[in-house]
């Protein structure tokens, strides 16, 4: 890899920000592929042919899941990479290695050469790669610096396209649910969500899956049928039973072929985390069978030290804040469940913003009636969301009995909230509806809490 500095102007993280931003200017067009992909990887002497991982797609679920693997394999002894997306609060969430973000020192470092091949391309004619591939070129190029043992590597968005999909080392494909988002580029019915989600699957490969609907499920086998590869599906060959659930997380029991693992404590919270479990514990015996050595031990502990912010995370139990950021209607779902069970009688106002391309009466439908109050606002820099009075209006029409009240200041916003459960008007701070809504949210909060 070149120094920093030798093949562009990119000196520092500033300078690295602002180069990435150009790349998603409005008005781009792309053609959908990897084409820019694998030709900007080529450049960079094709970095992702060194790495083994585990390709994770998949509605909703997927970063819980990539996590919870990430955190076995650590357990484990394995050098782990995670890459994830979005971020919450910092760049270098995207880029883990052993639980550690990507240091600041590192993005100039990686970009540079990243950066120089993509002027090659333009030069030669090529399109201009999206800024999603040049960070999944960055991370190509950093996990093979490190020379990790594993990556574990969650898809953007849908798979067949995403520029993961460009990484032919994948040991496991993994597919855990199919629902209806992102309706504008994957398709707009469940079955050809689950064909572009399962573009992931490898010629005579395995993939495993979470509890698809009928119809997702057989798109998956067909095409699973169709390059020879074996599904292992929750429910079919492997299953769920949940223990205790409350503040503290979520007991499950997980029983393949191979094993019982009993009562694994998980510290993230809903039933519906039980599933995501699961389909941790089915990779990692795969990853065993693979010859990675992950023992009964190295999975208790790593599901139970599990970190994952932003997906119904207790951030504050004094005021008592709640904080996530799932963006569509199952995900809001999920999180209505989990509101119902854990934290029943609770009087809650939410901060509540959503992107304006999304299908925001169902998102916020399921949640609504469990609300004492809500205020919209909207995140700052997040040109796709829903301004605070169109939000307010459409929540005042949903629920005619639910006080709202618009805010585009975020801090005012989340001030007013939190200032009414510390004066015990509620008992529950809620912000929800966005992952650039969260993100702001921990930051701020962090600030006014300490």
């Amino acid at each position: 890899m070149a120094a920093p500095g030798e093949l562009s102007s990119i000196k520092d993280v500033e300078s690295a920000q602002a180069y990435l931003r150009t790349l998603s200017r409005p008005g781009l067009v792309r053609t959908p592929g990897l084409v820019r992909m694998r030709r900007l990887l080529t450049l960079l002497g094709n970095p992702e042919r060194s790495l083994r991982t585990v390709h994770v797609t998949g509605t909703n679920g997927k970063g819980s899941v990539a996590a919870t693997t990430a955190s076995i394999c650590r357990c484990a002894g394995l050098k782990t990479g995670l890459f994830v997306s979005p971020y919450l609060e910092r760049f270098g969430e995207r880029i883990q290695v052993d639980g550690q973000e990507l240091p600041d020192d590192w993005q100039p470092r990686l970009l540079a050469p990243v950066s120089a091949a993509i002027e090659q391309m333009v030069a030669s004619g090529d399109e201009l790669p999206t800024e999603f591939e040049a960070i999944t070129a960055m991370a190509a190029l950093y996990y093979r610096a490190l020379a990790v043992d594993l990556v574990v590597l969650e898809a953007g968005m849908g798979g067949l396209r995403d520029a993961t999909n460009a990484f032919a080392g994948s040991l496991v494909s993994v597919i855990t649910s199919v629902g209806l988002d992102h309706t504008e580029r994957l398709g707009g019915t469940v079955a050809e969500i689950a064909r572009e989600k399962a573009g992931i699957i490898r010629p005579a490969g395995v993939v495993i899956t979470g509890d698809l609907r009928p119809e997702a499920a057989a798109v998956v086998a067909e095409v699973a049928a169709g390059c020879a590869a074996e599904v292992r599906s929750l429910g079919r060959d492997f299953h769920m039973s949940v223990g205790t659930v409350d503040e503290t997380g979520i007991r499950v029991t997980v029983r393949t072929r191979e094993a019982s693992y009993l009562r694994l404590q998980f510290p993230l919270l809903g039933r519906h985390q039980a599933s995501n479990v699961a389909i941790a514990v089915a990779i990692a015996e795969h990853l065993t069978a693979a010859g990675f050595g992950i023992g009964l031990g190295h999975i208790r502990q790593g599901v139970a030290a599990t970190v994952w912010p932003g997906r119904s995370e207790i951030f504050s139990r004094r005021p008592l804040v709640l904080l996530d950021g799932g963006h569509n209607p199952d995900a809001l779902a999920a999180l209505a469940a989990t509101l119902g069970e854990t934290f029943a009688g609770r009087r809650i106002i939410a901060v509540l913003a959503g992107m304006a391309d999304k299908d925001l009466a169902a998102m916020f439908s399921s949640i609504g009636p469990l609300l004492a109050a809500a205020i919209a606002t909207v995140p700052p820099y997040t040109p796709r969301a829903i301004d605070p009075a169109g939000l307010a209006a459409l929540l005042e029409g949903r629920f005619p009995q639910l006080p709202v009240t618009a805010e585009a200041d975020l801090s005012v916003a989340l001030e007013r909230g939190f200032t009414a459960v510390e004066q015990g008007n509620c008992d529950m701070l809620l912000v929800a509806g966005s992952f650039y809504l969260v993100g702001a949210a921990r930051t701020w909060l962090a600030e006014r809490l300490h």
